[in-house]
């Protein structure tokens, strides 16, 4: 059963106050078999940031040009990225390609949740560049970090440490294999001036913790 453009739009609409940009992927069946339907989508969103990210599946590829004429025309976007870069797109034998669409990035861009700032990488990040999907989840611990000991495994670009930093952890241990995400975490922790209260180690989740667990530390969270 296809969702209604009115509806798609609503749901994309609820969080916009909270972000200084934002990442769609539309899946849903009906883009690929009405083409008004994406003009009607688009025009509802009007009010969208300037700064859009979008992901499109296989069912629309066909219909990109469309997309992006009418995200041009009606929102005017100051960049727009494509991340086609999902595994799936082989199996109908289509290319992958991360590809600036319009306008350019000049490094990773800045945006807002839950009142904090972070960096995040559009082009080289994973999947979108920022998992929002845990925002209601970082929340969730902040609100238990006053005061606590934090470690943050799998930590990414800091979205769990940097905000329970700022929500008043004493101390914040983030843990990542990748060293490009733990410079975006720095960068984010040096935007909110909790630069001081974290720590950014680059490491495997599980030896990690065998190690931490041999020296004996203990953390609250």
């Amino acid at each position: 059963r296809f969702r209604s453009p009115a509806l798609i739009a609503e749901e994309m609409r609820q969080g916009i106050e909270k972000y200084g940009f934002r990442s769609f992927k539309f899946r849903d069946p009906l883009f690929g078999v009405d083409r008004q339907k994406i003009f009607r989508l688009v025009e509802l969103i009007g009010a969208l940031p300037k700064k859009i990210q979008f992901s499109i599946e296989s069912r629309i590829d066909v219909l990109r040009p469309d997309v992006l004429k009418a995200l041009d025309a009606v929102i005017g976007p100051q960049a727009v990225v494509l991340r086609n870069d999902s595994g799936v797109r082989r199996l109908e034998g289509l290319a992958e390609e991360i590809r600036i669409a319009k306008g350019t990035l000049d490094g990773p861009t800045k945006l807002t949740e839950n009142g904090v700032q972070y960096v995040a990488d559009l082009t080289a990040g994973q999947k979108t560049g920022w998992f929002y999907d845990q925002r209601e989840n970082r929340a969730l611990v902040a609100r238990l970090a006053e005061g606590a000991r934090v470690l943050d495994l799998y930590a990414y670009a800091g979205g769990f440490a940097v905000l329970c930093a700022k929500a008043g952890a004493r101390e914040v241990a983030a843990v990542d294999r990748s060293a490009p995400a733990l410079a975006l975490a720095g960068e984010s922790a040096r935007l909110n001036g909790v630069g001081a209260a974290c720590t950014f180690r680059r490491a495997e989740a599980f030896p990690e913790l065998e190690r931490l667990a041999k020296a004996d530390e203990k953390f609250d969270i």
